[in-house]
């Protein structure tokens, strides 16, 4: 829970003052091992009654500033971002930056928070000045200042600026030195980041239009990323207005290989092309194909719905059927209802009133956060809880 993580934190903390203050105090100390200095004890006192915003406030005053003291007056700055008090941060920040003598490291780790501060308080011009510096002239932390300037540059749509960072990024061999190791995860999201930072400009480029430079721009996300099902979906798309049908299918049919929880998506612009070719059975034959690769509704509602045009509604039902008997779901038998009325064109009371209670039941379907579950109306590339690109899909 974020109140008790932050108490803990300033429990640590405070522990780790009051050694400190114990370290300054010598003299008295020898006279008297047990003294402890009061406002010490205080702080203590407001953190043992989970009163943070107090205890906060005692240790900023109690603790002096000093070389010995400022990585944590550091973390208190952070404590108190995380609390929500951005000003008392940036003042705190502020006041350790103005402190002469402070070595590089000891300034670029101030520069840093700071500038996390400002990027909290949307301050972003003033952290985008501290975070380019920082990435320009500090070995160590190159990179996180780099990170944060992505956060910039996608808050404000600056996505060439995000693409050209991004590109630094993935150049850089060593991720130690920012404390971030040697995570192959991260350099995995900066991949995946740089691919939808790629589309987002294609959009961009799209409404002047400029298809050859979209085109262009499309080819350079699925280079970075192969696995960037959104390309394909707007290469489809931009292919169909320049009516290139057969490459808008084969983009098409790539989706469904790059990422099966995006087939749904897919599914009318498919069939659309294959009404401009003339090729109506290619459509079912994909819906087939789908169907081993995902049991999502909506491709079982597709091929149910051609099912019944070419065999009668007894061999859909039936299918559907079959299929709710691998995978029970509300929607599924919802759909062999609709398939039932069709075949026997009367419903038994019994029936009805399972289909009267379905109805109340919102039919809507939702998106969800593959990374961290966070539900969506409609389908978004960037989820505005976790910050993650590419996440969020259909729900199941």
């Amino acid at each position: 829970m974020p109140q008790n993580l932050s108490l803990y934190v300033l429990l640590i903390l405070a522990i780790g003052a009051g050694f400190i203050l114990g370290k300054r105090d010598k003299h008295k100390r020898d006279r008297n091992p047990e003294l402890i200095p009061k406002p010490y004890l205080s702080g203590l006192n407001f953190l043992l009654n989970e009163q943070v915003d107090k205890a906060i406030q005692v240790f900023v005053k109690t603790i002096a500033i000093s070389n010995e003291t400022l990585d944590t007056h550091l973390a208190l700055g952070n404590t108190v971002r995380r609390q929500g008090e951005i000003d008392r941060a940036i003042r705190l920040h502020q006041n350790l930056l103005a402190r002469p003598g402070l070595s590089e490291k000891k300034r670029t780790s101030i520069e840093i928070e700071l500038a996390r501060d400002y990027l909290s308080a949307g301050l972003l011009d003033r952290s985008e000045r501290i975070l380019k510096e920082l990435a320009q002239n500090s070995s160590r932390f190159g990179i996180t200042a780099r990170l944060l300037l992505l956060d910039i540059y996608e808050r404000e749509s600056d996505w060439r600026a995000a693409i050209d960072t991004a590109k630094i990024l993935l150049k850089k061999k060593l991720f130690g030195r920012d404390g971030l190791g040697e995570d192959p995860t991260v350099r995995a999201r900066i991949k995946i980041a740089l691919g939808h930072y790629y589309c987002e400009l294609a959009e961009l480029t799209r409404e002047i239009p400029d298809y050859r430079q979209t085109r262009d721009i499309l080819s350079q996300a699925i280079a970075v990323d192969p696995d960037n099902a959104r390309a394909s979906l707007a290469c489809a798309i931009l292919e169909i207005s320049e009516q290139h049908f057969e490459a808008a299918r084969s983009c098409l049919e790539q989706v469904s290989i790059q990422n099966t929880s995006l087939i749904p998506e897919s599914l009318m612009l498919y069939q659309s092309v294959c009404k401009s070719l003339n090729a109506d059975h290619e459509y079912y034959n994909y819906l087939e194909r789908c169907l081993k690769l995902t049991s999502h509704i909506d491709v079982l509602t597709e091929y149910a719905r051609l099912k019944r045009e070419r065999l009668g509604a007894k061999a859909a039902g039936d299918f559907v059927l079959v299929e709710l008997g691998k995978r029970p779901s509300v929607a599924g038998l919802r759909l062999l209802f609709e398939f039932f009325d069709a075949q026997t064109g009367e419903v038994p009371i019994d029936i009805q009133a399972v289909r009267e209670l379905l109805g109340h039941e919102n039919p809507a379907q939702l998106f969800r956060c593959q990374n961290c579950g966070f539900s969506l109306k409609q389908l978004l590339w960037f989820c505005p809880s976790c910050k993650s690109w590419g996440e969020i899909s259909r729900v199941p």
